[in-house]
């Protein structure tokens, strides 16, 4: 089963804290839910460790496995 979710119908909260994600090249990433003054419906943007990923959106994302 996958874990995958689709970026286009669901981003993660803030309590989920970073997150792996699937970029449209197939690559993946550690990235983060941004929201606008904390509001949980207000999602902002996706952060990235890199900061020159700030330009992509992730195509998919799932919670890190602990």
């Amino acid at each position: 089963m996958s874990n995958w979710i689709e970026a286009k119908k669901e981003v993660p909260s803030e309590a989920d804290g970073e997150v792996l994600v699937r970029m449209p090249d197939g690559t993946h990433e550690i990235a983060w839910a941004a929201y606008w003054h904390g509001a949980s419906n207000d999602f902002a943007k996706w952060m990235f460790r890199d900061p020159y990923m700030d330009y992509y959106t992730p195509t998919h994302w799932m919670r890190i496995p602990e």
